[in-house]
């Protein structure tokens, strides 16, 4: 309750449960559902209240933050993803929507959510929203401030290469801020890196031990960032060029099995456009330039012939499967690797937005209330988040000797062992539906109340607890007294 009012903070509560509890069902019908589950806003969700909750969330940019500031605080990462995704909208009440790169290419207009999460806590962090038509490079400035706002003192950012452009670059050197990014191969400076390692990589010696599909190389540079003055100070004037040098370390890995995929495709699409060029079809832009760049076409009496620049197709075989890290703290390519590939996670974590919390696209009417409903949308991630980890990580010790020789028996191990088998062929959601049909049905009688709860499975029981619900035996039923997950309610 220490970032919301309690009544907008058990609203948001509720909503957030009911979207993670349903997979994502669309809002209306949450009104029949509470009618079966108990929700922390007792007084009922109605369309009215959720759309005032999400109104009053958009206005209130304070509270906003400090739910941020405090899901960050003790974060003990060494690595912060950030990423972005495009919403799409139906209404044409939203002025800040336009139209720009839209990842689902549906032709509405869009907003666009940029979104910090944390490596090691596997959970969102922070977010905020700029038009659709604003460009993924020009979005880390901002970016920073926010960091800079949540006070977090030891991290790494972690981005793809659409935020991998010089300006960005040269915003995390000023800001003295670790960085780690994909970056492409064909910069000017990267280039003869690149050049430089691909001998080294056909080697054994530069196998990643983790991964023998990788090839890896490092090597490190010292690279001019450059920026142009916005305010002048004593003699250095406005729009002043000014420049800092800096140690990147640059990792070039390449992967055996891309390099085999994309050079088939690359000659099986040759081959294809060689038998259009030779039978005279009409070919497109991006065709004329690969006609231009990989044949040597003339006309001859029978009609048209077409050689291959093999010069040119040897060079960009070289290039296939070619992928580079950039950063100014990772001197280890394993370690970059690593890093960069747990980024993964946020991919997962924008899926599971659109998918599961009726996120794709987000019917409201204003700004405002976009802005609130991504908040309690946010919300229900974190709660997503909690459980998907507490299960995996639960998943990792069920059945393994701990020491404990209550819980080292071989009957408790095998019921553990059982367990395992059973979360392994099962979605969060489907976990969540099983335990839905465990129902509590409480009359009051002559002044007593009497309680009958479903019966449950040993199985089902062995979950609970090892999730942190206590379950007290009372008469050969159970009763809920605490689940763990009730952590949140102290957070917002």
């Amino acid at each position: 309750m220490q970032s919301l009012k309690e009544a907008d903070a058990l609203k948001a509560l509720s909503v957030a449960r009911y979207l993670v509890a349903t997979n994502g069902a669309t809002l209306p019908e949450i009104e029949e559902w509470q009618l079966r589950h108990t929700l922390p806003y007792q007084d009922g969700i109605t369309e009215e209240n959720y759309h005032t909750l999400f109104v009053n969330l958009g206005h209130d940019e304070a509270a906003r933050q400090s739910l941020f500031f405090h899901l960050s605080k003790n974060i003990a990462s060494d690595g912060i993803f950030y990423d972005s995704t495009t919403v799409s909208t139906y209404s044409e009440n939203l002025t800040e929507a336009r139209y720009g790169f839209n990842k689902d290419h549906d032709g509405l207009p869009t907003f666009k959510i940029l979104t910090f999460y944390s490596r090691n806590e596997r959970r969102p962090l922070a977010f905020s929203l700029q038009p659709g038509n604003i460009p993924d490079q020009i979005s880390v400035s901002n970016a920073l401030k926010e960091l800079d706002f949540l006070h977090m003192d030891r991290y790494i950012v972690v981005t793809d290469n659409g935020f991998c452009t010089e300006n960005s670059l040269t915003a995390y050197v000023r800001s003295n801020i670790k960085y780690l990014s994909l970056i492409a191969y064909d910069r000017q400076w990267i280039t003869p890196l690149v050049e430089k390692a691909l001998p080294e990589l056909e080697t054994f010696s530069t196998i990643n031990m983790q991964d023998a599909d990788i090839h890896q190389y490092a090597t490190s540079v010292f690279h001019d960032f450059t920026w142009r003055r916005e305010r002048g100070r004593g003699e250095k004037n406005k729009r002043d060029i000014e420049s800092i040098k800096r140690r990147v370390y640059v990792h070039v890995f390449r992967s055996d099995s891309r390099t085999r995929n994309a050079s088939d495709a690359f000659r099986d699409e040759l081959l294809r456009l060689k038998k259009r060029i030779e039978a005279c079809e009409e070919l497109t832009q991006a065709d004329l330039k690969r006609r231009d760049t990989f044949f040597n076409v003339s006309s001859v009496r029978s009609g048209i012939r077409c050689t291959f620049n093999e010069g040119a197709c040897r060079k960009a075989l070289q290039s296939k499967g070619i992928f580079v890290l950039v950063s100014n703290a990772i001197k280890d390519s394993t370690e970059a690797l690593i890093l960069y590939r747990t980024r993964e996670w946020i991919e997962e974590f924008y899926r599971t937005m659109k998918n599961k919390t009726d996120g794709a696209k987000p019917r409201v009417w204003s700004y405002e209330a976009f802005k609130g409903r991504v908040t309690v949308q946010f919300i229900a991630l974190c709660y997503y988040s909690w459980l998907s980890n507490a299960i995996s990580a639960l998943k990792k010790s069920l059945g393994k000797k701990n020491g404990d020789p209550r819980h080292d028996l071989e009957e408790n191990l095998k019921a553990e062992k059982r367990l395992s088998s059973w979360l392994e062929n099962k979605s969060l959601h489907q976990i969540l539906l099983w335990f839905d049909a465990i129902e509590t049905t409480t009359v009051r009688r002559n002044g007593k109340v009497h309680s009958r709860t479903t019966e449950s499975t040993a199985r089902d029981r062995l979950l609970l607890e090892k999730l942190g619900m206590k379950v007290i035996w009372y008469r050969k039923k159970e009763y809920i007294k605490r689940f763990a997950i009730n952590i949140w309610v102290t957070i917002i």
